[in-house]
């Protein structure tokens, strides 16, 4: 009798501590369920405002990305249509020059001066260079270097000798195109006649000024060249408008 009480005590105690752990584990189970709900939840949340952030950024790339092509077309159509007018404008004249290349070269200078008052402030020489081989064509460009090469050689019989620094042996000749020897000996000569005594010129070749030539004799430089022209235009219309 006494063996059967203790076992209904054990199984008692059994089944007590069963549902008591039963019940510990539900408690957990549930906390555990409800935290990963939250958990979830907040997953949810974060996730669909990382979405937003997203299609926001993406949105503002592709309307920055529209914008920046929109622009970019208009620069690109108002740069051809400058061009265009500008080539027009300027071949034009040339068709009707009948005073010679160096009339005719005058001519877009001038129109190109006038181009760069309007359109680029004055700001941009080397636009303007950029233009000039455009519009010309090599033959052009060639004829107007050679009549730049030929008043410059003119312009040093008229030199005051006393500018050309004495004892001076070499100097140097930045030319567009490349001078050949009877041209290049021919500039010698004028200056060495010019100095009283021999001067040997060195021959370098510079595209950057477009054509004409540079002569560099110690401190004194002779700038015959389109650049130059272009510079000295640029100064004098900022004297003008100024």
């Amino acid at each position: 009798m006494l063996i059967i009480q203790l076992l209904v005590i054990q199984i008692a105690t059994f089944i007590g501590l069963v549902l008591v752990l039963r019940k510990l584990l539900y408690a957990d189970s549930a906390r555990a369920l409800r935290r990963l709900e939250r958990l979830n939840t907040q997953s949810r949340i974060k996730l669909e405002e990382l979405r937003k952030k997203n299609e926001e950024a993406e949105k503002e790339y592709l309307e920055k990305i529209d914008h920046a092509r929109r622009e970019a077309e208009k620069i690109k159509e108002l740069a051809r249509a400058e061009a265009e007018e500008f080539k027009a404008k300027t071949l034009n004249k040339a068709e009707k020059e009948a005073k010679g290349i160096i009339a005719q070269a005058r001519g877009a200078e001038e129109a190109m001066r006038s181009e760069i008052a309007v359109q680029m402030k004055l700001e941009n020489i080397e636009i303007a260079s950029k233009l000039i081989t455009k519009v010309f064509d090599v033959k052009t460009m060639r004829d107007n270097h050679k009549i730049l090469v030929d008043e410059l050689i003119s312009g040093i019989g008229k030199l005051n000798p006393d500018r050309i620094e004495s004892g001076i042996s070499k100097a140097e000749v930045v030319s567009a195109y490349s001078l050949n020897s009877l041209k290049l000996q021919s500039l010698e000569n004028v200056l060495s006649k010019k100095a009283g005594y021999r001067i040997h010129l060195e021959q370098k070749i510079d595209k950057k000024i477009i054509a004409g030539i540079i002569l560099k004799i110690g401190n004194l430089i002779i700038d015959g060249s389109i650049l130059n022209k272009l510079k000295e235009a640029k100064e004098e219309l900022e004297r003008n408008i100024t």
